[in-house]
């Protein structure tokens, strides 16, 4: 299980725009490299990439109640902090 284990804090904050990137590519960074445009390439880059897949794993295994009481508020800390 990767709960939390990527929590590290991206260089800027990770914004809607690039969630909206994220979600409009399936979040496969194939499609974003094949047929993104460059505009969309400099808005979201791949660090800021491999961290929204693995916050978002980490929602699905708090959703399925897996994750234990402690590292729920981690990560609800670190989203507060690094989610503009």
């Amino acid at each position: 299980m990767r709960v939390v284990g990527h929590l590290k804090t991206p260089k800027n904050m990770i914004t809607k725009s690039e969630i909206e990137i994220y979600n409009k590519y399936g979040g496969l960074w194939d499609g974003i490299e094949r047929v993104g445009t460059e505009t969309e390439r400099e808005i979201i880059k791949g660090d800021d990439w491999s961290i929204i897949t693995g916050i978002l794993k980490d929602l699905e295994l708090m959703k399925k109640d897996f994750v234990q009481q402690n590292i729920r508020t981690e990560l609800i800390k670190y989203l507060m902090k690094n989610l503009n």
